[in-house]
């Protein structure tokens, strides 16, 4: 019972972040939060299945754990770089003209 209600809350997050990454296509922030989200949501989910199947799942956890810090560390370094060049982070104003 408390294993479907996490898969529940799983799957709206999941689709929460899905929503917000096709409506809000104007800044690259958001975006880059709702990809985390889903990040965050398979750090959380495939251990949860695992467990069901009573399979260790640390290893997956950390893997799942460093990836998601890698795409957070290139995204950040993204938006620094991209409202350094361009004074905001609007995807609209991002123009091969203006490099």
């Amino acid at each position: 019972m408390l294993i479907n209600s996490y898969r529940i809350i799983l799957e709206i997050c999941s689709l929460t972040a899905l929503i917000i990454l096709i409506i809000n296509k104007n800044h690259l922030l958001i975006s880059l939060l709702a990809l985390e989200r889903l990040i965050l949501r398979l750090v959380i989910l495939i251990p949860v299945n695992i467990l069901i199947s009573n399979v260790q799942s640390l290893f997956i956890r950390i893997v799942l754990l460093s990836i998601g810090a890698c795409e957070a560390r290139l995204g950040l370094a993204l938006i620094v770089i991209i409202s350094r060049t361009y004074g905001s982070d609007l995807i609209k104003s991002l123009s091969s003209r203006k490099c």
